[in-house]
């Protein structure tokens, strides 16, 4: 979970967020931002006027505001240009200079401002994509995401390589593209906290369509299909909404007689449509590029 992050909205104070398409990868996963301005209320006191209402702006690609102590979801950015409210700030006091006129030069009275409104909340960013990738550690998600886009996430023969998203723009036929997030590998009891847990998966909540992928040798891969299923949705139960796909990866290691035995025993198994790939030899790198883009564009 993001840390707590002090939202202090003074006195002629407001603090709103902007939302834009994203482009690459915005930050980490745990970003805090603080927003405070002094109150009018020192500055009445004064012969200086109280400052007048600025507002402090911040941009992120998709973000949400729970309630650091409720959980209650305060706001939700969801859109290119939105443009919201968090925190609403007091109105401005006036100093007594302002009631100075030709027959009191110099009053002896002012206007307080209101009192300063603050709050703790967390601050969560998701990544923007339009295909998230789903599975078990060293499934070959980042090395599918290396070889289809610039992105250069790390790789290593060991669970847990990718610890944090990673985004990459896949090239397409006729100068088209999409985005592709990579999302740390998913054990089960993820839900209840082992491995790295679902800290990641709010990043997939904002892709249109989810990848898994599995080894190809995987003992049971229909098993590991419900199981990474099946913690998705103790996540968010939204997420099964999502088209689907399924990459058997690896299948570099296969001949021709064991992939069709493969395939044969697959079709037993309620999957969604799949395809074997091989990021090594790029084996039906093109097909599964074909398969994602018709996903994304079918109405």
């Amino acid at each position: 979970m993001a840390a707590p992050t002090a939202a202090t909205a003074a006195a002629a104070a407001i603090s709103f967020s902007k939302a834009t398409p994203s482009s690459g990868p915005c930050c980490t996963c745990n970003t805090a931002s603080t927003c405070s301005r002094p109150t009018a209320r020192a500055a009445a006191k004064t012969c200086a006027p109280a400052p007048r209402a600025r507002i402090s702006s911040f941009r992120f690609p998709s973000a949400r505001w729970p309630d650091a102590e409720t959980g209650e979801i305060k706001l939700e950015i969801t859109q290119a240009g939105e443009r919201r409210i968090l925190t609403p700030g007091g109105r401005g006091g006036l100093g007594n200079d302002h009631f100075k006129s030709a027959t009191n030069q110099a009053p002896q009275y002012a206007q307080p401002g209101e009192p300063a409104v603050e709050e703790q909340v967390i601050l969560e960013l998701k990544l923007l994509a339009d295909v998230g990738l789903v599975g078990f550690p060293n499934a070959g998600k980042s090395t599918l995401l290396s070889v289809v886009s610039a992105a250069k996430p790390k790789i290593a023969d060991y669970a847990f390589t990718t610890l944090v998203p990673n985004l990459g723009v896949v090239a397409y036929r006729d100068y088209q593209s999409f985005v592709m997030a990579d999302i740390p590998g998913i054990i089960e009891g993820a839900a209840e906290g082992r491995g790295l847990g679902t800290r990641f998966l709010r990043h997939i909540e904002r892709n249109s369509m989810l990848l898994f992928m599995i080894s190809c040798d995987a003992p049971d891969i229909g098993a590991e299909y419900r199981i990474l299923l099946g913690e998705l949705e103790q996540f968010n139960p939204d997420l099964l909404d999502k088209q689907r796909l399924l990459a058997i990866t690896k299948a570099d290691m296969l001949d021709e007689e064991l992939e069709t035995d493969l395939r044969a025993s697959l079709a037993q198994a309620d999957l969604p449509p799949t395809v074997f790939i091989s990021s090594l030899t790029n084996k039906n790198i093109q097909r599964l590029k074909d398969m994602i883009w018709t996903a994304l564009h079918e109405e």
